[in-house]
This record gives C-alpha cells, structure tokens and sequence, in this order.
C-alpha cells in the first residue's frame, strides 16, 4: 500500500508586542499535541517536516531546532527534513552536522534557488551536498519554488554518483515524471508531492504522497492512497475542483482554518498569516464535508 506522509504544519503564535507581518514564536504545547495526532493511527505513515507549511522557508534556525526537538521526541515513523539550497555551503554544513547529531536520519534536498548554471554544476552542486550528509537523502523537485525543474538526466547523474541518495519529492505537478524517476530509483522512493495528480501517479508507480491537505485531513490522502478503495477517481476529481476553488485563499491559513474546526489546532490564525474572512466560510465547510465523505465509506 502507498504511504502518506503529511506535510507537518508549523504552529505559531504571535508573540508580545511583535510587528506584524513577522513568523511568530513556535506553540510548543500546541505542536506537542498536534504531533501526538498527526503521529496516529492512520493519520500518517511518515512525516515531511520544515516545508511550505512547515515554514521551513521563512522561519529562522533556532526555531527549525525547536520544531524538530519535538518531532524527534514525538515520532516513532520516519521523518524526512527539508533542507537547502546547499548554496552557500556552510550553513548547509551546520544544519546537517546539527541534525545527525539529534538522530534525524532523512533530508530532502532542495535544489540551489533560481542558479541558470550549467547541468554539470548543478549535478556537482546537489552531488557535493548529498555526499556530505550521512544518512538518506532525497531530492526535491518544486519547479514552481526553485525556479527551475530538475532534469532526469541531472537527477540519474546525482543517484549514479551518490548512492544514499534514495528517494525525490516531484511537487512539480507533472505526473508523467513518475514513471522516469521510478526507473531512474529502481527500489528507491518515489513519492509525489503535487494533490492535483495524486492517483495518477500512484497508478504510474510512486511510493506514496506527501500531502500538504493531509496535514489537517489525512483521511482524503489515505483514501487516494489506498489500493482498491472504490471511487478514488471521483475523490480525485472533488479534491481537484475544491483546490481550484480555493487558489485565491493563502494555504495555511486555509489549513489552518480547517485544523481549527476539527479541534486539531487551537486557533485558526498561523501567523503571519491572517484567519480567512467570512467569504471563505462555504470553502472550507466543503474541504470539512469531503473529509466527513470519505469517512463514512
């Protein structure tokens, strides 16, 4: 069976006498108990920390430590930490020296930002920060973030020079790399990372999903992910139409939103986003009615 791996949420709190805008102070009680649900009986397989909502990309080193302490302590399923771009080096360096020392044992590597190098530095670039990390890496390819999608023979390069690099995220959105980087992986992991062509993937040979919606409705990817769970393809399309509906609204405060309704969350603003206004209310009972759907089947 495919596995699921929620992009974990980030729960922050405005701090006393903060200027607006800025990422907050990590709930630490909050992220506890978030991480003990999401941990779960069927909530998860594995977890994908420090991305998008994870607010990997805006919140600073010390409070990255502060969330991964607690997952570390938390999560008995494997975690997979997001880090990069590896340039420049040295940060990189001391993130990864950090994590190995707290026993984290994956990362996916997120590729240098917007660099229009040629493909042999790009290889030498990911290679160089894949070889100096001594657990599981994966590769991260999120085109619509970076700049720039990772090319298979750039990829094929990297796994050929660097065997622990063993999996890659695709949030690219094209499905038809997966059949690509399943060759390319042969018994690695290949995990989409894109909702929108969920099953076409799994059906295509991924390994599972990492799901940002499954951060507060894991049972909607569970269903995608499950062998011979009848009506995944409607699923699919009721899941498209309601992430198309809902573009205008900022993700997390979306997610954060509908934790909030189903008592996950303690609030529903994550700062610095802002709770949604009154107009999104029919939304997200929708998101809430597709998870109470796929419930009572």
């Amino acid at each position: 069976m495919p596995d699921l791996y929620p992009a974990v949420l980030t729960i922050t709190q405005a701090a006393p006498h903060e200027d607006p805008g800025t990422s907050g102070e990590v709930d630490l009680n909050a992220m506890r108990q978030y991480l003990d649900w999401i941990c779960g009986p069927r909530n998860s397989d594995g977890l994908f920390a420090l991305g998008t909502t994870g607010l990997g990309p805006i919140l600073p080193w010390p409070q990255h430590q502060e969330v991964l302490h607690l997952i570390r302590d938390v999560s008995k399923i494997p975690v997979v930490v997001m880090v990069g771009p590896p340039l420049p080096s040295a940060p990189l360096l001391e993130k990864l020296a950090w994590l190995h020392a707290h026993h984290l044992e994956a990362v996916a590597l997120l590729p240098p930002l917007y660099y229009d190098f040629p493909a042999e530095a790009q290889v030498e670039t990911l290679a160089a920060a894949a070889r100096s990390w001594r657990g599981a890496v994966w590769l991260y390819n999120i085109p619509q973030r970076v700049g720039y999608a990772l090319s298979h023979d750039t990829v094929a390069r990297v796994v050929e020079r660097c065997p622990n690099v063993v999996g890659i995220k695709d949030s690219s959105g094209d499905g038809g790399n997966i059949p690509v980087w399943r060759q390319i992986f042969g018994q690695g992991r290949v995990f989409c990372g894109a909702e929108p062509v969920a099953l076409p993937s799994l059906l295509a040979g991924a390994d599972g999903l990492v799901s940002q919606y499954a951060s507060v409705l894991p049972e909607v990817g569970r269903a995608l992910a499950t062998d011979q769970r009848a009506g995944r393809k409607q699923l699919q399309a009721s899941l498209n139409r309601l992430i198309q509906r809902s573009a205008h609204l900022p993700l997390i405060s979306l997610l954060g939103e509908l934790g909030f309704r189903r008592g996950i969350l303690p609030r529903p603003a994550l700062p610095p986003w802002p709770a949604l206004e009154d107009s999104a209310r029919p939304l997200v009972h929708e998101w809430l009615a597709l998870g109470q759907i796929v419930n009572a089947r």
